[in-house]
């Protein structure tokens, strides 16, 4: 015959179990006894000591288990996480990580060196989310002083974004306290090219906390405006000739902006530009690259200078062999310098009065020229006054030869007069000027044939010339 002892049933302790055999008859009986000792099992209890518990990051168990009878040797967790069942051998804290979140029954039992089982211990674990960590920014970024728009796209799988906190650093400690951020979209002004490792810290509602480091490498330098022009000065009616000397940093120039400092705009690489006006001109110019990259605005001021308003002064009238002196008036409001042609005849050809002694008529051109270049000119006539010669004979016969008296020169001393009076003194031809010579006629007659007396007043500093003019026919 057999029985069955069930130990959890018994108890732990020592028991005696008595067997005892009775024959077929009844009459012959014996027995045995023997004892059994059932050991006390290991209690198993744990605790989680990390807060909060998060997916991918490690979680610290704490075992806390005892035994009242032996010692135990080992410690068999089941994370029902998908992962084989840990088996420790010591009692040490450790760590697990779970790979996803999600709520976990944790079950742990020990093992004595009786080879007793406890019972399991479980923990319902809840694996809390970590956010998911990212952001944009454009792709790109120009300086001077680039600020770059940060664009959060954070997410939770549990869809409370809503509550998530964020800590950024830009990656850029030389700017001080505006390195770091805690705004949802924030914007940060670089003044290098970089690159930067910008970290986004994104923290849950439960404290979970998870990063992401992006490279920020898409800057691009300042393109550098620079121009030449011919010159910088001109004379009012002269153009400019300008030209962009940019560089596009490293892109391609694609626009030319140019704000001429009279209300127009060129977007030429080079052109030529005439001003309507005199004027002081601020000429701006700046360019912008493929990339969208503007430059630094270069500056030149140019001059529109305008012309002298040359005057050579009045004509004059000079007496052979004398001289006289050119006076033009000195109403010049900038620095001008004179320049008289031809140079013959002068005593100083850069002097804006000079004194003349030509032998003969002349006509003398003054060139004007500012210090700014811009010239202008004018001319004035000296008129050379020569001695002239009275003939004392002439026969207004018609037969064209000699039919009139001809003074030579004289018809060039403005205001001259001519008397003539016959042999009885008595007036009988007068003229102011002498255009037309005298025909030897009064009143339409022919006067006789005889001597006439003359007095001749040249003016215009020559002394009176007095004579006889004798008329034959």
């Amino acid at each position: 015959s057999s029985g069955l002892f069930t130990p959890s049933i018994a108890g732990a302790g020592v028991h005696t179990i008595k067997y005892l055999y009775t024959s077929t008859t009844g009459s012959c009986k014996d027995s045995t006894t023997q004892t059994i000792k059932v050991w006390e099992r290991a209690l198993a209890d744990f605790s989680v000591s990390t807060s909060p518990v998060c997916e991918k990051q490690p979680v610290t168990f704490t075992n806390s288990s005892t035994s009242t009878e032996g010692t135990i040797t080992q410690w068999r967790w089941n994370f029902a996480d998908g992962t084989p069942v840990q088996v420790n051998t010591n009692p040490l804290p450790f760590t697990h990580t779970f790979n996803s979140y999600g709520n976990f029954n944790v079950k742990l039992n020990v093992v004595t060196n009786h080879g007793c089982v406890s019972a399991d211990k479980i923990v319902a674990v809840t694996v809390n989310p970590l956010a998911r960590p990212n952001f944009s920014f454009p792709a790109i970024s120009c300086l001077p002083n680039a600020n770059v728009q940060f664009t959060n796209q954070s997410s939770v799988p549990n869809g409370t974004a809503s509550t998530l906190t964020y800590f950024w650093d830009f990656g850029d400690p030389a700017s001080g306290t505006v390195n770091n951020s805690t705004l949802t979209d924030p914007a940060h002004v670089y003044i290098n090219l970089g690159p930067y490792n910008v970290n986004l810290e994104v923290t849950t509602a439960q404290g979970c906390i998870h990063d992401t480091t992006i490279v920020l490498n898409t800057i691009h330098p300042q393109p550098q405006a620079s121009f030449t022009t011919d010159f910088i000065d001109v004379c009012i009616g002269s153009p400019f000739l300008f030209t962009s000397t940019s560089n596009g940093a490293d892109g391609s120039i694609s626009q030319y902006h140019w704000a001429m400092g009279d209300g127009s705009v060129r977007t030429l690489s080079s052109f030529s530009y005439t001003y309507a006006d005199t004027g002081t001109y601020q000429v701006s110019h700046y360019i912008v690259n493929n990339f969208g990259c503007s430059s630094n605005v270069a500056t030149k001021t140019v001059y529109v200078n305008g012309y002298p308003d040359a005057d050579a002064g009045p004509d004059k009238l000079m007496l052979e062999g004398g001289q006289v002196q050119i006076t033009p008036p000195n109403n010049y409001p900038m620095p001008v310098t004179f320049a008289w042609t031809p140079a013959t005849y002068l005593d100083d050809p850069t002097r804006l009065d000079p004194i003349a002694r030509p032998p003969d008529d002349i006509t003398y051109l003054l060139t004007v020229t500012t210090n700014k270049g811009c010239s202008d000119t004018s001319s004035m006539f000296i008129k050379v006054l020569k001695d002239p010669p009275v003939p004392n004979i002439f026969s207004p016969n018609g037969d064209g030869i000699h039919d009139t008296w001809v003074i030579p020169y004289l018809d060039s001393y403005p205001g001259c007069t001519v008397e003539i009076v016959n042999r009885y003194g008595y007036l009988i031809y007068r003229s102011v000027g002498y255009p037309t010579p005298w025909d030897g006629k009064v009143n339409g007659i022919d006067v006789p044939v005889g001597t006439y007396y003359y007095v001749i007043d040249p003016k215009n500093g020559r002394k009176k010339k007095a004579g006889y003019v004798d008329i034959i026919r």
